[in-house]
């Protein structure tokens, strides 16, 4: 639970911020001001600073790519509602496409936090 919660401000890297719109990611600052804030707590090295950078740097392209999934599906979503008649089998498709894009993401923020929390010890991460 300790290793989640020092990790989980890294969330916010990744995800669209509610208070933003469902459509909006935080911006490249905002993530890095999230990220460095996380770090500071953490008191994490130079070292671990760099190879925690790299982890973030090379998943958020994914990431990246599920907000946009994400935003597709919630347009196809609000297409299909407004038809006449709701095809309750496009309804349901949508909802596939959904729970599978929500598992790749969590799987994706949970290697993410893995790896993150490897690199710092277990007093850095309580």
């Amino acid at each position: 639970m300790r290793t989640f919660l020092l990790a989980a401000p890294l969330v916010l890297l990744s995800v669209p911020a509610h208070a933003m719109g469902p459509n909006q990611m935080p911006t490249a600052e905002q993530r890095e001001a999230r990220l460095e804030q996380a770090l500071d707590v953490a008191k994490a090295t130079e070292d671990q600073r760099s190879s925690i950078r790299i982890f973030v740097e090379d998943t958020m392209p994914t990431l990246e790519g599920y907000h946009d999934e994400g935003t597709l599906l919630r347009q196809e979503m609000r297409e299909v509602f407004l038809e006449p008649t709701v095809d309750r089998s496009a309804v349901e498709d949508l909802r596939v496409d959904a729970v599978d894009l929500f598992d790749r993401a969590t799987s994706t923020l949970l290697d993410l936090f893995v790896d993150i929390a490897n690199v710092l010890t277990v007093e850095q991460r309580s």
